[in-house]
């Protein structure tokens, strides 16, 4: 056999692992996993997004256990969602430092504060409008009109401001009026993973 014809028949041996090598690159990488394990009450508001692309199925399924956790005032689920340069959002506009020691103080005290008083958790659907949750990279929050969307109070051309490059918004609608029309959080990577970073 030839030098030449050796070479061709190496060259067809090695097309099925080509194929097969090319076939994973091409394949969607798998779904993120939840953070935190969603409890049977967050299976069908979570299901919701099982069709949508990345990251936003990722960033509303966070978005959807966050508003659930902090709600029921579950601090052990709610904890592993927040970023560790998390800041809050004054209505004045300043942005004030929530270190996690300083934050999971607070949601124990909220916690507290609601058995004292009896109060009992809302439930998610009585509260978050599923159907009204929307994400924005910072590039698209830039050009975001916030009345076209129909967002009363979240102005996200403004909170592009205070984001970086990377950064995504989500904006969820709320049902009673008496938490305000909407609630946002800015999600920003940690540890290959979303974490809210900005709050109010």
């Amino acid at each position: 056999m030839t030098p030449r014809a050796s070479a061709r028949l190496a060259a067809l041996a090695l097309l099925p692992l080509l194929a097969l090598a090319t076939g994973r690159a091409d394949e969607e990488p798998p779904p993120a996993a939840d953070l935190v394990a969603p409890t049977p009450d967050l299976a069908a508001p979570l299901a919701r997004f099982a069709g949508e692309a990345e990251p936003g199925r990722e960033l509303k399924r966070a978005f959807v256990s966050v508003v659930r956790h902090v709600l029921a005032h579950d601090v052990d689920r709610a904890l592993p969602y927040f970023h560790p340069d998390l800041r809050l959002l004054a209505g004045s506009g300043d942005l004030e430092p929530m270190p996690p020691a300083r934050l999971e103080a607070l949601l124990v005290e909220q916690r507290e504060e609601a058995r004292a008083a009896g109060e009992r958790p809302r439930a998610l659907a009585d509260v978050l409008d599923l159907g009204a949750v929307r994400a924005y990279s910072r590039e698209r929050a830039r050009e975001v009109d916030a009345a076209a969307e129909g967002w009363r109070r979240v102005a996200p051309a403004r909170l592009a401001g205070l984001m970086e490059d990377g950064d995504w918004l989500v904006v969820g609608g709320l049902r009673g009026g008496d938490l305000g029309p909407e609630v946002f959080y800015v999600f920003r990577r940690h540890d290959e993973r979303f974490k809210v970073v900005l709050a109010e």
